[in-house]
């Protein structure tokens, strides 16, 4: 009878390792899946400044606009701006501000035009 428990025993062991490098083998990729769809995104924070001029780039769906942006620290920047929105030239915007957690670069989004620059 221990020999049966043995041999059963063993064959366990056998399984459970399977199942562990098949673990060690899913999780990292599952990883770099989620690690690739999953924006890098760290604080957001909504920072002003003033319309320079309106870009137009062309794209698969058409052309996308863009508005290109004096902020108040003095830095140029592009930040994507939907056809259904109007153009104010040196109107002042919002921007939402997305800096990198890790790597990239900080991305711009366009929240609306501050009321105090109408």
């Amino acid at each position: 009878m221990s020999e049966s428990n043995r041999k059963l025993d063993e064959f366990v062991k056998k399984e459970k390792w399977k199942q562990v490098r098949s673990a060690l083998f899913v999780i990292p990729f599952v990883l770099v899946i989620l690690w690739t769809l999953f924006p890098n995104i760290g604080k957001v924070e909504v920072v002003n400044g003033v319309v320079i001029r309106l870009i137009g780039l062309p794209s698969e769906e058409g052309e996308r606009l863009y508005l290109l942006v004096k902020l108040d620290s003095g830095e140029m920047v592009r930040s994507y701006i939907p056809a259904s929105d109007r153009f104010r030239n040196r109107g002042v915007v919002k921007l939402y501000k997305h800096p990198p957690k890790f790597f990239g670069r900080t991305i711009y989004k366009f929240k609306g035009y501050s009321e105090k620059g109408a």
